[in-house]
């Protein structure tokens, strides 16, 4: 996992042998082209594509993106956008990673700011308040 700023078009590096998820976090648009389509991504939209694919990524302006990898061979992930308006439990069903994507949130007593990321251990669960949003990474190890 980690956090990208894309401040020009350039091609996306390969990793063959990994799956990839890239999350639009903030900025201008994104247009993402590969070789069978384009896939124009705002803030808050991603896609999902495999590490070998060519890829260019084309922004009229400075872009930030959560981008997330794993061994296809060994894991799977999912990425899902949650909206934090009020205290709720947030229970991980696989280990999770949660990501920050805005200020102004408490997590389990503790303020949080954007990009500050939780590890979270299958079955664990933890306290969400405030008024932000959050990416769940979920990781699975394939069987």
């Amino acid at each position: 996992m980690s956090i990208a700023t894309i401040d020009r078009d350039a091609p996306f590096s390969a990793f063959p042998g990994y799956d990839r998820t890239l999350l639009h976090i903030a900025g201008g648009p994104l247009l993402l082209a590969l070789p069978v389509r384009s896939v124009f991504l705002r803030p808050g939209e991603h896609v999902a594509f495999a590490g070998e694919t060519a890829v260019m990524g084309r922004v009229g302006t400075t872009v930030t993106a959560l981008n997330v990898m794993t061994d296809r061979n060994r894991f799977s992930h999912r990425i899902g956008r949650r909206t934090v308006r009020a205290g709720e439990r947030f229970a991980a069903t696989a280990v999770t990673i949660l990501v920050a994507l805005t200020n102004g949130l408490i997590v389990d007593g503790r303020d949080i700011t954007a990009l500050d990321a939780i590890s979270m251990k299958t079955g664990a669960s933890c306290m969400l308040h405030g008024d932000g949003v959050v990416a769940a990474i979920h990781i699975d190890r394939n069987s």
